[in-house]
């Protein structure tokens, strides 16, 4: 297959995905207040699993931007277009950029319903591929790079790179199915097991917890569900290497190791789902601070001297 007709396809999938969400009532924003258990296992759940999860990685976005002196920004897989809307609130003149003609509407019309507040941000759909609005701003990815098979992200690096204005900064966090551990998949059972949960084990399974932890392994690596036709595309690896590549310089940041794998699926009251949130997400960080190796998420900033 051609690598037109699979950016159709990508175009497809993200398109049915969003339209399902719309459907489902799901709040593309940040700052909004709000329950949802169309999202079973999910941090779109609960609006205080996603400023746990989210908020920190957003302040990354917001502050290096800010300490960069960047005053545009471009953000690439722009999706719903919750984390282009932070940053067009932070006063960013912000484009999102989106492949999907449905998950454009979505972000344009969640805009409208916000027309008190001033924000100078656009959506455009259409494939960095073809994208010819690039001026040199800076760019922010969220969960989008790795969607690009390694000839067209290297091409698309190497371009930005060579084109990025002084002061730009590329800011990208990608997953790291790449580094999926057996470690944090016993975690992450054990936690299932302790607390009320959307996951309902046999009592005949839990005579056999290897085949348990095996399965949220290959969970953590994404082995089984693919989100879309070009989903894991570039590994961690791949994508880190090519920046660095492209780039001057290169900083990494790790985050997140279990956190949004267990607290959507959590079944307690409201009270107890905001006191676990904060503990969860407390214990998910220290884990980070001590053994990086186990972040599920890699926030990568670059730039040209």
């Amino acid at each position: 297959m051609g690598l037109r007709s699979r950016f159709k396809k990508e175009a497809a999938s993200f398109d049915s995905i969003a339209r399902d969400r719309a459907r489902n009532r799901q709040i593309p924003d940040l700052q909004a207040e709000f329950l949802n258990p169309y999202f079973y296992n999910n941090i779109w759940r609960n609006s205080c699993f996603l400023k746990e999860e989210y908020g920190p990685i957003r302040d990354w976005f917001v502050d290096s931007l800010k300490k960069a002196g960047a005053s545009r920004v471009i953000e690439l897989g722009c999706g719903n277009g919750w984390l282009s809307l932070e940053l067009a609130r932070e006063g960013f003149v912000t484009t999102g950029l989106d492949i999907s003609p449905e998950s454009i509407r979505v972000a344009k019309s969640y805009l409208k319903r916000l027309d008190k507040e001033k924000l100078v941000l656009d959506y455009v759909c259409e494939n960095i591929v073809d994208y010819q609005g690039y001026r040199g701003e800076s760019i922010v990815c969220f969960g989008f790079l790795h969607h690009l098979p390694p000839p067209v992200l290297r091409r698309v690096l190497s371009y930005l790179a060579a084109n990025m204005k002084k002061g730009s900064l590329l800011l990208a966090a990608e997953p790291r199915y790449d580094h999926a551990s057996k470690s944090m998949a016993a975690m992450i059972y054990a936690l299932r097991l302790a607390l009320p949960n959307h996951f309902k084990y046999s009592p005949g399974s839990l005579d056999n917890p290897a085949k348990n932890v095996n399965a949220i392994f290959a969970e953590l690596k994404e082995s089984v569900v693919i989100q879309s036709e070009m989903d894991k595309e570039s590994s961690s690896d791949l994508i880190i290497r090519t920046i660095r590549k492209s780039f001057d310089k290169a900083e990494l940041k790790f985050s997140t190791a279990f956190y949004d794998k267990i607290i959507g699926s959590i079944r307690v009251d409201q009270e107890d789902s905001t006191v676990l949130s904060s503990v969860l997400k407390r214990l998910d960080n220290m884990i980070i601070k001590y053994r990086p190796g186990f972040s599920r998420t890699v926030m990568i900033k670059a730039w040209n001297i």
